[in-house]
């Protein structure tokens, strides 16, 4: 593919993504006090969790794009800086749901390791796009 197909779908990419990531996360933010079926809010939650480490995912990302076009960032820099973000991403997921804090962690770990597959993607476009 031509680098400018790379440059239009990585774009198009990070815009779509942080659109509907953004929508669903204000959309169905979890609210257990005024609402009819707890039940369903549950549900939505294991669709909403997984969606924040995606948002997380991209705001690192462009946190260190941000970063490194300000100053020189080495590898371990950038993996400081996801690490805290997810880890704040993570810390915040455990406070959304009203579960055992066992199964807040598991579910918090599956969400991570669904969301692994958009965050190499991303990557593998950004590296693409920059070739």
């Amino acid at each position: 593919m031509k680098k400018t197909t790379y440059i239009k779908l990585y774009y198009f990419w990070i815009i779509f993504s942080l659109i509907i990531c953004g929508f669903i996360l204000m959309l169905f933010y979890p609210d257990y006090e005024n609402t009819e079926f707890p039940l369903f809010f549950d549900f939505v939650l294991l669709m909403y969790i997984p969606i924040l480490f995606a948002f997380s995912s991209i705001l690192s990302h462009l946190c260190i794009l941000i970063i490194g076009n300000k100053a020189e960032i080495n590898n371990r820099n950038k993996l400081i800086i996801r690490l805290s973000i997810f880890l704040i991403s993570f810390v915040f997921s455990l406070t959304l749901m009203e579960f055992r804090m066992g199964i807040r962690i598991i579910i918090s770990i599956i969400s991570i390791i669904f969301v692994l597959p958009f965050s190499i993607v991303t990557e593998i476009i950004y590296r693409n796009m920059i070739q």
